[in-house]
């Protein structure tokens, strides 16, 4: 899987509709840091990071979503470095 950071939204609402299911859709039309322009379901904001994902010929692009736990750990991480640091 390659990951990749949304450098810029080109479209905020390039395609829209509804699901099958009746639910409001949107994608938006963004640059990624490899250059590439793609199609990513909203929300999507310059700095999120997708993921591409091979789906038989088709390329889709991901959010990927934040892990809390990798938040927790960064920060034990920080309190420890300012420690040490500080002493």
């Amino acid at each position: 899987m390659n990951e990749f950071e949304v450098v810029r939204v080109l479209e905020e609402v390039a395609k829209h509709g509804i699901s099958k299911t009746g639910k409001d859709w949107s994608m938006a039309r963004v640059e990624l840091s490899n250059g590439e322009g793609v199609y990513v379901f909203n929300p999507i904001t310059a700095g999120d990071k997708v993921v591409a994902e091979q789906n038989g010929e088709f390329t889709n692009y991901k959010l990927v979503k934040p892990d809390p736990k990798h938040d927790e750990i960064m920060k034990a991480l920080r309190e420890i470095y300012k420690a040490l640091k500080e002493g």
